[in-house]
């Protein structure tokens, strides 16, 4: 069980509070008589929460992290007779640093690898489910949004029935009796799925009834006689058009594509060299030049002179590089033109036979097409019906396999609650039930109650049902849960958390509504009582700062 957890960043009453020691049982965060917010009850489960490998501490309580800082959790569980040390830091959530009793680090782990351990530790692993799976449905607090009154398996807002129940199997050490055929059920669901995906994804043909499938096969009859009639006129076979001629014509195609994209690239190339031909144009300014010294009668015209040589120069230069590399690429582009057109007689050759037209090829194309999408259209028929067996046939053994053991689970989990809700309510209410049709069907009510606090308390006799019959390590209801509970009902609740031999974590305020002893148990199990001026972290960040006073106020 979790027996502390510390923290540098907690501090109030002018000092650190911590740590905070738990027990078996019942461990209660004591609120106030006015119902105060953010002072940190949520907060602390979800300490607890992240003691227990959580990640909803950093994700769901950003305004922690905004207005504190990063910070280190320091925790320890007692396991297996044994007292383990751990710290685990909000700015490196993923790592968890294994301590001496004086929480110096020795060694750091994968969070994967500490909850595997903690879960080994409470027997969760052999069960085959993992620490999370097993404890994150019922550590009920206000941000996690997992507290459903009518579906009371579901983890998380999107979850599914057949995830909750899956975990409840798990949490009974049954599922490993039914995971093969959970698995073949799965795969044969998976297979169908994918088969129908495929189908609307690619558009493949499919035949829908045996009416079409009979209609199919006999237009298949009709068209083969007309494709081989087609053959006939053509002088060809199926076997010789289809196979050895389209082999050859896709070759032709693969080998033709890359010289025609040389091809055009060599005729890009030529087209920007002509148009930058006008380099090797003669410009002449000799004539100009007596014009010149009229305007400008110092100006040195053998230095101009000079000047026109050398650019005279660089143009016959440049010319001869043109003319070298145009005729390079002419010379590539009538190899690449011949080559193609090679190509073009080879496929005209192949493409149509010395007495055959193209509309006689066309002609027996077209048939053989048709037939052989009636066909297809014919065997995804014959598949899907085969998918759909196959899913049936596994999810009637599943049924049959696991009939004995959900409805042992069902009763164990009614018995409990109707025990249970039965002391909380002095038999005055009718209890919750719980029917499990299949492993992923459910249904869950109070009969003939669906008021607020008949369906919060009936929350809470699940969890207890379900916390002393099986696996599930520990349980926490934020105020959030147990407030619109009736007093009677709730002093019922309180007693039942107290005798409890795992770990209970409640976070309540205004406990002086409830009886005497009641509010004496809360007391004597509260680890923390937060308050304003008392918050967790020692101050609220939600409320509006006051505005200071000026000297004209």
């Amino acid at each position: 069980m979790l027996v502390e957890f510390d923290s540098d960043a907690f501090f109030h009453d002018e000092r650190r509070p911590g740590p905070f020691c738990l027990q078996q049982g019942l461990n209660t965060i004591l609120g106030t008589e006015n119902t105060e917010n953010s002072i940190g009850k949520s907060t602390t489960l979800l300490i607890i929460d992240f003691c227990f490998g959580g990640s909803d501490y950093i994700d769901k309580a950003k305004d922690v992290i905004k207005n504190v800082g990063h910070h280190e959790i320091r925790f320890a569980f007692l396991l297996g007779g044994e007292t383990h040390y751990f710290r685990r830091a909000t700015d490196t959530p993923k790592m968890v640093t294994v301590c001496d009793n004086e929480y110096r680090p020795v060694r750091s782990m994968p969070l994967d690898t500490f909850t595997a351990f903690v879960a080994t530790q409470y027997g969760l692993e052999a069960a085959g489910i993992t620490l999370r799976a097993a404890i994150s449905n019922f550590m009920r607090i206000w941000q996690r949004k997992n507290a459903d009154v009518d579906h009371p398996l579901l983890s998380y807002p999107a979850d599914t029935q057949a995830n909750g129940i899956k975990r409840l199997l798990k949490l009974f050490n049954k599922y490993q009796t039914l995971e093969a055929f959970v698995a073949a059920s799965d795969e044969a669901k998976r297979q169908l799925d994918l088969f129908n995906a495929a189908g609307r994804y690619y558009d493949l043909p499919r035949a829908r009834t045996i009416t079409e499938v009979n209609n199919n096969r006999k237009l298949i009859e009709d068209l083969t006689a007309d494709r081989d009639q087609a053959g006939r006129q053509a002088g060809l076979s199926a076997k010789e058009y289809t196979l050895a001629q389209q082999a050859a014509i896709d070759e032709i195609h693969a080998q033709r594509e890359p010289l025609q994209r040389r091809l055009n690239h060599v005729n890009r190339q030529l087209g920007a060299m002509r148009r930058a031909k006008g380099l090797d144009k003669e410009v002449g300014l000799t004539r100009k030049f007596d014009a010149l010294t009229e305007f400008f009668p110092d100006v040195e015209i053998a230095r101009i002179h000079d000047i026109e040589r050398f650019h005279h120069q660089i143009r016959e230069v440049l010319h001869g590089q043109f003319r070298k590399e145009t005729t390079e690429l002419e010379d590539e582009r009538e190899r690449l033109t011949q080559a193609i057109e090679e190509l073009g007689q080879n496929l005209r050759a192949l493409s149509v036979a010395p007495t055959t037209t193209q509309a006689e090829i066309r002609a027996y194309g077209e048939l053989d097409r048709r037939i052989r999408a009636l066909h297809a259209a014919n065997n995804a028929y014959a598949e899907e019906a085969t998918l759909k067996e196959t899913k049936a046939q596994a999810a009637e053994t599943l049924k049959r396999e696991s009939a004995a053991i959900l409805q042992d689970i069902e009763d164990q989990l009614n018995q409990a609650m109707q025990r249970i809700d039965g002391e909380i309510t002095r038999e005055e209410r009718t209890p919750p039930r719980i029917t499990i049709h299949s492993v992923d069907k459910y249904s869950y009510s109070i009969e003939d109650d669906s008021g607020t606090g008949s369906t919060q308390r009936g929350l809470i006799s699940f969890d207890l049902a379900l916390l002393e019959n099986s696996l599930l390590p520990a349980i926490a209801h934020d105020s959030m849960l147990v407030q619109p509970i009736e007093d009677q009902a709730f002093d019922g609740i309180v007693q039942t958390y107290a005798r409890q031999h795992k770990q209970v974590f409640l976070a309540i305020d205004k406990i002086s509504r409830y009886s005497t002893q009641t509010q004496q148990t809360l007391t004597e199990s509260a680890f923390i009582h937060l308050e304003p001026g008392r918050e967790l972290f020692g101050r609220s960040w939600s409320k509006k700062k006051k505005r200071k006073a000026t000297a004209s106020e």
